[in-house]
């Protein structure tokens, strides 16, 4: 038998190989699909029986989110200081002082700033300055609301980390008189990585813990409107670490949750987050 022969039956057999595995794994992702479905139905059915409607066909895809953490970078914060009041200088107290206005990082992750008279006039939409203060000060964003008040308008922001929402992380910019005056709020403090730890709830699971913590809790609804899942920083005591915990955020007909790992349930406000008292070099 001549080898081109040969080599073409070997490619015929190795074809054959590749598709009876291709198909075996499109099978195994189909069976997996239809037990997702299957379990997420199951778990509808539970909240139905305790009153709670919920649409499984609007349901997200199971996030896969890992917990991180990150460093405090001081380094960093001049920098961003000095994009966003044009030149700055550390002062005593640990502010940064500018043209444009003064603005301080504390080591919760919160961080203040206020504005001199005409350094942040708007010349488009408060919302859309509102982006770009973000930007300089790093902030992958989303817009959570924009309130107006007589001549105030307050544009909240969330920050996001590739697409997905930290949830204690919300800046508040005030603005007066057609003028950015302050920017209050909490922000990442540095480059998240991945570590060992707990990976996001399934979306099933989020459903049969919800309704245990729903019970339990004393808070009532009639009916879970959209599931999303994100992040949790919380500062490490006495370190300059962060931790950033997968959670779900579950809105209902009532009110909009927090759902933890371990099934504690927060409801969330509409305040955002205040400044610390406390400054660190």
């Amino acid at each position: 038998m001549q080898w081109s022969k040969i080599k073409n039956i070997v490619i015929l057999i190795l074809l054959v190989v590749n598709a009876l595995l291709l198909a075996q794994v499109g099978y195994r992702e189909m069976e997996s699909a239809r037990y997702r479905r299957q379990a997420r139905d199951e778990a509808a059915l539970l909240l139905a029986q305790s009153g709670i409607r919920v649409d499984v066909a609007s349901l997200p895809e199971d996030p896969g989110l890992l917990s991180m953490r990150c460093e405090r970078d001081s380094g960093e914060e001049a920098v961003l200081a000095e994009a966003l009041l044009g030149s700055s200088a550390e002062q005593p107290d640990g502010s940064f002082s500018g043209e444009r206005g003064t603005v301080w990082f504390y080591s919760s992750g919160e961080f203040y700033a206020v504005f001199e008279p005409g350094a942040w006039q708007v010349e488009t939409a408060p919302e859309a300055t509102a982006y770009r203060v973000m930007e300089l000060l790093e902030m992958e964003c989303e817009t959570v609301s924009v309130t107006e008040t007589d001549d105030t308008v307050l544009v909240r922001m969330r920050q996001t980390w590739e697409g997905t929402p930290i949830f204690s992380c919300e800046t508040t910019l005030t603005f007066e008189g057609g003028e950015l005056r302050e920017v209050r709020g909490r922000r990442l403090p540095g480059t998240p990585t991945e570590t060992a730890g707990n990976e996001a709830m399934t979306v099933t699971s989020v459903l049969i813990r919800f309704r245990s913590a729903i019970s339990e809790s004393g808070y009532v609804c009639s009916e879970i409107l959209s599931l999303t899942a994100g992040y949790e920083m919380t500062a490490v005591p006495s370190s300059s670490t962060f931790t950033l915990t997968p959670v779900w955020q579950v809105e209902t007909d009532v009110s909009t949750f927090l759902l933890e790992e371990d099934g504690t349930l927060t409801l969330v406000t509409q305040e955002t987050t205040g400044t610390s008292a406390e400054l660190t070099a």
